[in-house]
Formats: C-alpha cells, sequence, structure tokens
C-alpha cells in the first residue's frame, strides 16, 4: 500500500467533513488544484484531518496562516501607502465618500 493509499484510507477513516477534505481527495487521487484549493487541502492536512473550522489554527508561523480557511478573517485596512496612492489615482475611499454629495439627487 502506498502513502497516498493509506492517506485517503485514514481520511475515509477518522477524517472529519471540513473545507479542504474534498480537494485533499482530489490531489491524492492524481487531481490538480487551484491555489485556492491546495491552501485547503494543506490546511485539511496539516490539522490531522480533523480541523472543523471551529476552532481557529493558531499556526502563526506558517506562510498560509493569512490564507487559512480557518483562520477568522481581519477587517482589511488600507496602509497610509495605500490611502495615498488610492486618493492619487482618484479612487473612491471611506473619506472620500463622507465628503460627497449623493450620486443620485432625489
Amino acid at each position: 500500500m502506498t502513502l497516498k493509499e493509506k492517506e485517503l484510507r485514514d481520511i475515509e477513516e477518522i477524517g472529519k467533513l471540513a473545507q479542504g477534505k474534498n480537494e485533499l481527495i482530489k490531489y491524492l487521487k492524481g487531481g490538480k488544484l487551484s491555489a485556492l484549493q491546495a491552501i485547503k487541502a494543506f490546511c485539511y492536512w496539516c490539522t490531522g484531518y480533523c480541523s472543523d473550522g471551529r476552532e481557529t489554527c493558531e499556526e502563526k508561523s506558517c506562510a498560509l496562516w493569512p490564507h487559512n480557511p480557518y483562520t477568522p478573517k481581519e477587517k482589511r485596512t488600507m496602509s497610509e501607502k495605500q490611502r495615498i496612492n488610492a486618493h492619487r489615482l482618484g479612487a473612491r475611499t471611506k473619506e472620500k465618500a463622507v465628503n460627497e454629495r449623493p450620486r443620485i439627487a432625489f
């Protein structure tokens, strides 16, 4: 029995239904994955086939941690450099939206 066959058997026996399970099975069977699917599959594998999203991933040293499906998403904020570039390019920012007149006048 090959390593891939053993992993497939383990997933069937002990793996919980969670994000990444189907992606990992697809990969082990020789399928190709997108970048997001690969991240989900790796995170599922890394947690020992048992993370169901109820517990957050605490492995902050992992390069994939910010993209992990089991990590709570933080509100995205713009850096000062991003804010300057957005203003320079004329992008609609929260600050600009507050100071603008409504687009549609009733």
